[in-house]
């Protein structure tokens, strides 16, 4: 699988605030420093760092972005230990 290395400037597109109404949660994913970071807690922030088109790691989970039929981001699925498929919604189209 070739290397995942979006530009600064297409990291945009995944900026926004996604919502998990399984776990009624909020995750807000913004750019900082040319880098993608995600926050979920007022005091919880980590750097997401890419992994292959379209899937990016924080803190050990794998974040899968998802597109809609435009090609725009519209959400993503966790996958974190047991946790698989679980959806965020973006809140912000």
């Amino acid at each position: 699988m070739p290397p995942f290395a979006p530009k600064p400037a297409d990291l945009e597109a995944y900026v926004g605030t996604y919502y998990s109404d399984e776990i009624d949660t909020a995750y807000t994913i913004y750019v900082e420093g040319g880098k993608l970071k995600v926050r979920f807690r007022p005091a919880q922030r980590f750097e997401i760092t890419p992994v292959y088109a379209e899937a990016f790691e924080a803190e050990g989970n794998l974040l899968r972005f998802t597109r809609d039929g435009s090609g725009r981001v519209d959400g993503f699925l966790v996958y974190a230990g047991r946790v698989r498929h679980l959806r965020f919604v973006r809140k912000d189209l």
